[in-house]
C-alpha cells in the first residue's frame, strides 16, 4: 500500500488502486514526494518575496515587535548598508580580522537571539566574556564558515 493510500485509508476516504487511478482519463496522481517538492518550491518563493518586501523603502518604519527566544533578528539593512542571509555576527559589527575586539557585537548578536549564531570564517578576538542569558534568548546554537577562531 503506497504512502497516499495509507492516508486515504485513515481519513476514511475511499482507497484507490493505482491500476484504477491510471486507467481514469486525464486523472493525475500527486504522490507524496510530488507534493512534497511542489510546498518546498512555494515556501522559497514566499521566502524571496518576502525578502524583497523588507529590502523596499517605505513611507515609515513599521514597529518592531519585542524579540521573542529563538526569532532572529538582525539589524537594520540602512545601518550595515547590507543585510547576509542568513544574518550573522558581522551583521552586528563583528570584524573577524584577529585585531579589532569583537566582544561586543557578538554579545550583541547573542542578544539578539539570532538562531543560530552564525561565524563567517575569521578570527573573532575577545577580551570579555559571552554571556548567554538563557531567559531572555532561549537555547542557543553555533554555526560557522570554514575556519572560525576565537580567540
Amino acid at each position: 500500500m503506497s504512502f497516499m493510500q495509507t492516508v486515504r485509508q485513515q481519513l476514511g476516504l475511499p482507497v484507490e488502486s493505482p491500476e484504477s487511478l491510471a486507467a481514469r482519463s486525464g486523472a493525475t496522481r500527486f504522490t507524496a514526494r510530488f507534493v512534497l517538492t511542489r510546498a518546498c518550491g512555494l515556501v522559497g518563493l514566499l521566502w524571496l518575496y518576502t525578502l524583497q518586501a523588507a529590502q523596499e523603502p517605505t513611507g515609515s518604519p513599521p514597529a518592531a515587535p519585542p524579540n521573542t527566544p529563538g526569532e532572529a533578528t538582525a539589524p537594520d539593512s540602512a545601518a550595515t548598508g547590507k543585510i547576509s542571509i542568513p544574518p550573522n555576527v558581522r551583521d552586528f559589527g563583528a570584524k573577524g580580522d584577529g585585531v579589532t575586539d569583537d566582544s561586543a557585537a557578538i554579545q550583541r548578536a547573542v542578544d539578539a537571539a539570532l538562531q543560530p549564531l552564525h561565524f563567517p570564517a575569521g578570527t573573532y578576538r575577545l577580551t570579555r566574556t559571552i554571556e548567554v542569558r538563557l531567559d531572555k534568548t532561549g537555547p542557543l546554537s553555533i554555526t560557522g564558515d570554514g575556519v572560525a577562531r576565537l580567540s
